[in-house]
């Protein structure tokens, strides 16, 4: 289950993975609506092969420990300085944060 959501009247609502639609042959609604195509979807060979198959990212555990099938395209502050963004735990774009 994913984060709650809240609705127009306030009702709380989990993820829920956006079952019928991809049963139906969509990408999940987040996937879709992400105005700067930053989220991809699909079978994971095919996420693999246009994304990469790098998976490890600060704070994300490490990939050999998860498995994940997750894609990551890594942001210019990781490629840079990768040692930084490891120690520190995280990657962050101070202008982004409001």
């Amino acid at each position: 289950m994913g984060a709650v959501q809240y609705g127009f009247h306030f009702n709380g609502r989990r993820c829920d993975g956006c079952t019928e639609p991809i049963a139906a042959g969509s990408a999940p609604v987040c996937a879709e609506a992400c105005p700067l195509r930053a989220l991809g979807f699909g079978p994971i060979d095919e996420v693999r092969e246009r994304f990469g198959d790098r998976a490890d990212l600060p704070p994300l555990p490490e990939a050999t420990v998860t498995a994940p099938h997750l894609a990551i395209t890594l942001p210019v502050c990781a490629e840079a300085d990768p040692g930084r963004v490891r120690a520190e735990g995280r990657v962050q774009n101070g202008r982004e944060i409001v």
